[in-house]
């Protein structure tokens, strides 16, 4: 009886290592409550986050609990009643938020009860902050677009004179040739 309960303990440990670990490495840290989600709507839920770079995996609370005082983050003890999936992500913050927004938005289940940002508790008004904004990719279509507008104008600015400066030449050219 005792092996099995060392056993447990040793489970539990890892797992609590394994939350330290990846919620150290994340960019975010998003805690839900999934109540009401049927199987398939959560494995549904769990392969968009994955789409999207993200990680999704059910922990007890005491395991939250412990592996956010091993990380010193005050999380209000409040929030970690209920179920709570945890969801993080090492790449674009915004894209895994968006994600987790629509999908509640649109199943009308699920709740999000806070997250973790810099290595800080944050509210879930931080999380849906975060989910209006523009994706990387979206910042970096931006990006090019600024930079592309003002040299596509210089390029043409520079070839309509030469244009026009070929143009005056060749009416010279025409007219030395009729005389």
């Amino acid at each position: 009886m005792v092996t099995i309960e060392k056993e447990l303990i040793k489970k539990k440990k890892k797992q609590v290592d394994e939350i330290v670990q990846r919620v150290s490495a994340a960019s975010v840290a998003i805690v839900s409550d999934y109540r009401g989600l049927s199987v398939p709507e959560m494995t549904l839920f769990r392969s968009k986050i994955n789409e999207n770079g993200g990680r999704a995996s059910v922990y007890k609370n005491t395991l939250l609990r412990f592996a956010f005082n091993a990380l010193e983050i005050e999380y209000p003890e409040a929030l970690l009643k209920g179920p709570s999936f945890l969801i993080t992500t090492d790449g674009d913050a915004a894209t895994v938020s968006k994600v987790i927004i629509k999908f509640i938005k649109e199943s009308g289940k699920g709740v999000i009860k806070g997250g973790v940002l810099e290595k800080k508790h944050v509210e879930e008004s931080v999380i849906k902050e975060l989910s209006s904004l523009p994706t990387r990719e979206e910042l970096i279509s931006q990006t090019v677009t600024l930079i592309k507008g003002p040299l596509t104008g210089f390029v043409f600015g520079l070839r309509f004179p030469i244009s026009g400066l070929l143009n005056v030449l060749n009416a010279v050219q025409n007219k030395k040739q009729e005389v």
